[in-house]
Formats: structure tokens, C-alpha cells, sequence
């Protein structure tokens, strides 16, 4: 089974959801691995052990975080944001050598003197993520780094989901009601772009015939290309894969402004179906509004959105501080819960990504 089935499955199973360490040092060639959901509190949301009895666990984060080398180098290295090898800071030799290691590890008998980890924001929360080999293991090599980047961008994104999930759940709200209630233009779909629910604007834009309609209980698009295209990235989008486009143009014979599309997964499992987004820009309101369609999408924070659109316009991180009179080092947080939002990494994707929408 491919490792991301093993990671996604998570999003709506108990069972997977315990066993993600054990899914992540599988797929790193790891003994061990640790996965820990702090809140702004320090409070533990989620946590994951595929090695360290709850015991052991406990006797860490009552007694040993302060002791935790590794952690502390981290913070100091700045080492946040993506996987890094912890052999770079402090070598085996010299972590047997610390209270850290003598007073936990060994104690119980273990002999775990390898790590490799990230320390991952998640808007205003932490996600830390560490693998291990023993004293006598390998060195973590940068294609392992990179391999544990790349499980860590899928591992944050089932665990948003849950978290959009639970939060849904405990307002006791349905992304069904949503859909019905919501003044935007949203359709959830099958695999073949067969309609499963959408909201009364989607009803209107289809009802038009402008480039897009409802043909029997099918989104049928005018221009064939762009129907396969969508009908592509709405596939892969629930088979719960990266897809290489998520967003489209549609071009209206009308000749008003291109209906603008944005792909997203629907619920937790596949047959949730996919979410597809339609902006007018046309519109003098709503989700045609200086771009505020994404900014519902990816559920930007006002603040949030407003950097977002203020890089889009070209400012820069120091021309909004002083715009809004906020710190640069405020912004960069805000930043860094945008990249985590949108699956960005760069401020350049950012832009990229969201652009066209501020700008139209």
C-alpha cells in the first residue's frame, strides 16, 4: 500500500490516525518516530508513538522537554518549516554524552542517538515531527531529508483537514448545509463531473449557459479542453492525490469576463466527491470582491487576508508593517499559517496562487 493511502486514511480512521508514527519511520527506514500537535498553550492536541510506551511518554512531557537537546537545538538553528537532520547540530558521540540521554534513554535501556525531525506551524499551532535510529544506525542522508519533506507536507495536510473537520462537526455544521447556505458558487461532484449537491448561485451560473452548464446531471463545459482538464484534476483531487492544477479559466461567449474555477477535495474520504469553486468577477459583490472567493476558500483570518492581498498588489513584508503598524516578525507568522493554508512554500507561489483573483 502506497505510504500517502496509509496517511490519508487518518482523516476519517481512529485506528490510522494512532498508527501515523508508525507510517512515517516505516517510510523513512526509521526505528522509531514521534509526532506532536501542540496548541499556542503548549497544550498537546494530537500526539502519535510507534516506539515509546505511553509511560515513557508521559515521563517526557512532565520531566524531560526542558532536557530535550534536540528540540532546543532546533530553536536555536532556527530549523522550522522543513526537515532537517539533527546530526548537523549535535553528533551521537556527543548526545550520549547529555543528561538528556542518560537520564531518559538509557534508563530504559534504548539506545536512540539518531534523529532527523521538522518543527511544522500550523497557523497558530506547532506540529513536531522526529524519526529515530539507534546509536549504531546511519546517518540520515538529504534524499531521506527530502523524502520526510515530502510526507510531512501530506501528514500536515490530513491533519488540517481534521481539524476543518472537527471544528464543522462541533458547530454542528455540514459542509452539505454550507453548500445550500453559502451565497458563493460552489457544486461538489463526482468523477465524471456529475453534480452531488450545489448552492443556488451555482444554479443561477449554469442556468446561463455561458460557457458552463447542467447537462442531464452533468457540469458539461463549452470549450472540451477545459472540460477534460477539470474532469482530470477533479480525479486525482479524489483519489486524494496532488494534482498539477487546481485552478482554470472559462472562457464565456457572452464576452464578459472569464468565470474563474477552483478545484478542491470535498470531505475526508473520496467518495465525498470534489469541491469546485466558480468566481464571476463580474459581479460588483460577494465572492467576486477584490478576490474574497480565496479568501473563503483556504479560510484566511482578516488579517491573514490582508497581508495575502497586499503581496499580491506587490507591496512588501516591510511597506505592510508600516501600512498596518504591526512588527515584520508579526507578519511572518501570518505568513508562514498562508503557506500552511494554501499548501504554498514560497511567497512567490503565494502570489502566484492567489494573484489573478486581487488583481481582477
Amino acid at each position: 500500500m502506497d505510504f500517502r493511502e496509509n496517511l490519508y486514511s487518518a482523516i476519517d480512521d481512529e485506528h490510522a490516525l494512532k498508527g501515523l508514527a508508525e507510517t512515517v519511520a516505516m517510510t523513512n527506514n526509521s526505528r522509531s518516530a514521534n509526532i506532536h500537535h501542540f496548541t499556542p498553550g503548549g497544550k498537546t492536541h494530537f500526539h502519535s508513538l510507534s516506539y515509546y510506551d505511553p509511560a515513557h511518554a508521559e515521563l517526557y512531557a512532565t520531566s524531560f522537554v526542558d532536557k530535550d537537546v534536540w528540540l532546543k537545538a532546533s530553536l536555536e538553528h532556527g530549523a522550522t518549516g522543513s526537515a532537517f537532520n539533527m546530526d548537523r547540530y549535535i553528533s551521537p558521540e556527543q548526545f550520549i554524552q547529555t543528561e538528556y540521554y542518560n537520564e531518559l534513554f538509557r534508563s530504559i535501556g534504548d539506545d536512540t542517538a539518531r534523529c532527523m525531525g521538522a518543527l511544522i506551524p500550523m497557523g497558530n499551532d506547532l506540529l513536531v515531527i522526529a524519526v529515530h535510529r539507534p546509536l549504531r544506525g546511519l546517518t540520515y542522508t538529504n534524499p531521506e531529508v527530502a523524502a520526510l519533506d515530502l510526507i510531512i507536507g501530506h501528514l500536515r495536510h490530513v491533519l488540517r483537514v481534521r481539524q476543518v473537520i472537527e471544528r464543522e462537526r462541533g458547530e454542528g455544521r455540514l459542509l452539505e448545509t454550507m453548500i445550500e447556505a453559502t451565497e458563493a458558487a460552489m457544486l461538489i461532484v463526482d468523477k465524471r463531473l456529475r453534480i452531488l449537491r450545489m448552492s443556488g448561485a451555482a444554479k443561477q451560473i449554469l442556468a446561463a449557459r455561458d460557457g458552463i452548464r447542467e447537462r442531464g446531471l452533468l457540469i458539461e463545459f463549452a470549450n472540451r479542453g477545459l472540460n477534460d482538464a477539470v474532469c482530470q484534476a477533479v480525479k486525482v483531487t479524489i483519489d486524494r492525490k496532488d494534482p498539477e492544477r487546481t485552478g482554470f479559466l472559462c472562457e464565456r461567449p457572452s464576452g464578459r469576463a472569464a468565470y474563474r474555477l477552483r478545484v478542491m477535495p470535498a470531505g475526508a474520504r473520496g467518495d465525498d466527491g470534489a469541491l469546485i469553486l466558480i468566481d464571476d468577477p463580474a459581479l460588483p459583490s460577494g465572492l467576486g470582491t477584490k478576490g474574497a472567493w480565496i479568501a473563503q476558500a483556504y479560510r484566511f483570518t482578516a488579517a491573514e487576508q490582508a497581508l495575502a492581498f497586499g503581496l499580491a498588489d506587490g507591496a512588501t513584508l516591510a511597506e505592510i508593517a508600516e501600512r498596518r503598524g504591526v512588527t515584520r516578525e508579526t507578519l511572518r507568522t501570518q505568513l508562514k499559517s498562508l503557506f500552511a493554508k494554501t499548501g504554498t512554500a514560497r511567497q512567490s507561489d503565494l502570489v502566484r496562487l492567489i494573484g489573478p483573483a486581487v488583481r481582477a
